[in-house]
Parts: structure tokens; C-alpha cells; sequence
């Protein structure tokens, strides 16, 4: 069976390739806009030859460059646009889904809890600690991490999740969205937004050019038939054009998003490997997994702005569709537990019996000994024991040594 390294480097080797597919699709789309024009100076300037003369390809690579060009820099103009549109910290992402930031101090068991465990994945994926939001109006089983960089990124976690995962599920749960701090999921995913609303301009150019070969021939009033000629061939010239880039650029947009989501879904799977690298617990990934399986909510978040931070989930919000950006919870559960049957009874037994009694004792301790438990968990039973728990001495000792909130530098 692969080890969850084999499948951080495959997850990755993935994205790359979709990711250069996704450059090699525009660049695709500028080169059949370049040949349409081309194609269309032969028809207006030519001789009426089938095939274009070599000659007249030369003397016309000039302006034909300078089309491609533009419609680069239409796309790269309007990408840069919704990137800057996108950035801000991930507490703003947090807030506008009705997010509530945690307090250091607060009385709440579970949200002690919570903070506890940031603080744990913190030290374990050695970055920063970002802030802590609970989105109190969503009962769904849910989380995510936000933000342009780790120094301004922020982990959201759903009241359901909170009150449905056990401690050992919710630290892979938040070991999960470390990982897309970690892996410049976040970054990567406001990219990936910002060229798809770049084609999205393109194919809003072809419109404007269909409506302005419309509008001509009502605006101009040619004084002789001969002109008015020429002036319906503008025209023509302008829709078939316009129509040609609006749906290059629409095509643009369809393949943009496949990709986008095929790029998240293997990003998904990559966090799940990286959460059991920090947490040393695929039992608990695969149980949290289940956990959301049998919820009756699934990972279903309500909010309005929900539908645009849907990359960022842990888990799918709603029904899976044609543009799914997750993969589907078995297939994720497999990934840990080969043996899984697809069925959740054993987790929604769990689950209602974790809801009947609140949770039980072990996991209600709020943590006041924290980092040094002594029970096992994320630092392991005995401090300072080279290998021991998920860090190890030696990690655990410089951790601890840096004032808090300091990035340390991601392991090699």
C-alpha cells in the first residue's frame, strides 16, 4: 500500500501538470484568435485563393502578433484584476460567512478545545498560528483555511464540526487546513479564480464586438449602394469575429473550470496526506471522514458566499456536481482504510452517541496542561524523547524556544 508521502508527491506532480495545462489552454485560445485574424485580413485583402500565400503570412506577422498579444494581455489584465479583488486576510473570508473570531480566553469548552489544537497543528506544521473563527449559524461538519499568506491567514470551523468531531477528528480536521496554509492552496486557488474570470472578459469582448457589428449598419447611412456594401462586410466581419471569441472564450472558461476543480480535488488529497504527516493518525482522518458521511448535514454550509469559497472546504458543501471540488468521501476513507465498505453505520452510531451524551469525559478536559498532556496525542507521551509523538525533541525544543506567533520554517 503507498505511504501518505507517496501520495503528497503525486498530488503534487498532478497539480503542476493542470496547472500547465491551464497556461497551454490560453495561450491555445490567443493562437486561434491570431489565426482568425489572419484568416480574416486574407478575406478582406485577398485574392480569394483557397490556401493564404506564404508571402502575405510574412508581411502579416506584425499584426497578427500584436492581436495575440492583446488577447494575452486581456486575459493577464483582467487575471491581476480579481487577484487583487481576492486578497485580504483570511479573517475578512471568515467574517463574510458569518464567522465569530475565538477569544483566548473564552469560558466555552469546545472552543478551548479548538484553540488548544491550532495551537498543536501550529507547532506540528511549524508556521505561524493564525486566527480562530467558529461559524455559529452552520450545524453542517465543516472547516477551512483562508487568507493570502500565513501570516495573515485564518482556520474557520463550523459549530456542527465542533460539536460533532471527537478531539482526535478535529485535530485532523484542522491538521487538514494547515496543510493549505502550508502548500499555498490558498494562493493557488485565488489564482486559478483570477484566470477564469480573465477568460470570462475574453468571451464578454466577443459580445462587445457582436453588438457593435449590429449597431453599425443602423448607426451609419451610407450616400451610395456601393458603400453600404462595404459597410454590411464590416459588419458581418465584426459578428463572426466577435462570435469566434466569445466562444473560445466561453470554451476557455468550461475547460478553466474542469480544471480548477480536478486541481483541488488532487489539493484535497494532498492536505488529507499532509494532516496524518502532522498528526501521525490516519485512523483519525478516516474517522472524522465518516464522521461527515453520517452526519445528516453532510458538510452542507448555508451561507450566502458559500458557493465561492468552495475550494477551500474540507468538505464538499451540498451534493456532489459536474465541477465537484472534492473527491468523494470514499474515495478519500480508502486512502486510509483500504478495507472501507462504503457504508457509515458504525460512524453515525458514534455520532449519535457522542450527541446523547455530550461527548465523553476524556475529551471534555480543556487541555490546561497544554502542550505537555503526558496522554499520547500530537507531542507523544514523553517530552523531549527523540521521535517521540508527531514532533520529536528536538522539533518540540525549537517550537518552544520561538516566541509565539513566529513562523518557523516549513520542514525539507
Amino acid at each position: 500500500m503507498p505511504s501518505f508521502l507517496d501520495y503528497q508527491e503525486k498530488a503534487r506532480k498532478r497539480t503542476r501538470l493542470f496547472v500547465a495545462l491551464h497556461l497551454l489552454c490560453v495561450a491555445a485560445i490567443a493562437f486561434l484568435v491570431g489565426a482568425l485574424a489572419l484568416a480574416t485580413m486574407w478575406l478582406v485583402e485577398g485574392d480569394g485563393s483557397d490556401s493564404i500565400p506564404r508571402a502575405f503570412v510574412d508581411a502579416r506577422l506584425g499584426p497578427v502578433a500584436a492581436v495575440v498579444g492583446i488577447v494575452i494581455a486581456i486575459v493577464a489584465l483582467a487575471t491581476l484584476y480579481r487577484t487583487s479583488q481576492l486578497r485580504g486576510g483570511g479573517g475578512k473570508v471568515a467574517e463574510s460567512l458569518g464567522g465569530r473570531r475565538v477569544r483566548a480566553d473564552t469560558h466555552d469548552r469546545l472552543e478551548r478545545r479548538l484553540l488548544h489544537v491550532v495551537e498543536e497543528m501550529a507547532i506540528a506544521s511549524r508556521v505561524a498560528i493564525p486566527s480562530v473563527y467558529v461559524l455559529d449559524e452552520e450545524p453542517g461538519i465543516n472547516a477551512f483555511a483562508a487568507g493570502w499568506s500565513p501570516n495573515d491567514a485564518a482556520v474557520a470551523v463550523t459549530r456542527g464540526a465542533l460539536e460533532s468531531l471527537s478531539r482526535e477528528e478535529l485535530q485532523c480536521v484542522v491538521g487538514h487546513e494547515f496543510s493549505h496554509i502550508l502548500n499555498g492552496d490558498m494562493r493557488l486557488n485565488v489564482r486559478m479564480l483570477g484566470s477564469i474570470f480573465g477568460l470570462v472578459c475574453l468571451s464578454v469582448v466577443g459580445r462587445v464586438l457582436m453588438r457593435a457589428g449590429v449597431e453599425i449598419p443602423r448607426s451609419s447611412r451610407p450616400r451610395r449602394s456601393k458603400d453600404e456594401g462595404g459597410v454590411l462586410g464590416i459588419a458581418l466581419l465584426l459578428i463572426l469575429v466577435g462570435l469566434f471569441v466569445w466562444l473560445l472564450g466561453l470554451l476557455g472558461v468550461l475547460f478553466g473550470r474542469i480544471l480548477q476543480s480536478t486541481i483541488s480535488r488532487q489539493r484535497e488529497f494532498l492536505s488529507d496526506a499532509s494532516s496524518v504527516q502532522f498528526t501521525r493518525n490516519p485512523h483519525g482522518m478516516a474517522s472524522a471522514l465518516e464522521t461527515i458521511g453520517a452526519s445528516a448535514r453532510h458538510g452542507t454550509v448555508a451561507a450566502a458566499r458559500a458557493p465561492e469559497v468552495a475550494h477551500m472546504l474540507f468538505a464538499a458543501s451540498g451534493a456532489e456536481r459536474l465541477f465537484a471540488s472534492h473527491p468523494p468521501l470514499d474515495a478519500r476513507i480508502r486512502r486510509f482504510e483500504p478495507d472501507f465498505d462504503g457504508r457509515f453505520d458504525r460512524a453515525a452510531a458514534r455520532l449519535a452517541a457522542r450527541r446523547r451524551t455530550g461527548g465523553t469525559r476524556e475529551e471534555e478536559d480543556d487541555d490546561r496542561d497544554f502542550p505537555f498532556r503526558g496522554r499520547g496525542g500530537i507531542l507523544g507521551g514523553e517530552i523531549g524523547v527523540p521521535g517521540g509523538g508527531v514532533l520529536g525533541g528536538a522539533v518540540l525544543g525549537e517550537a518552544l524556544r520561538t516566541p509565539p506567533g513566529t513562523p518557523i520554517s516549513p520542514p525539507r
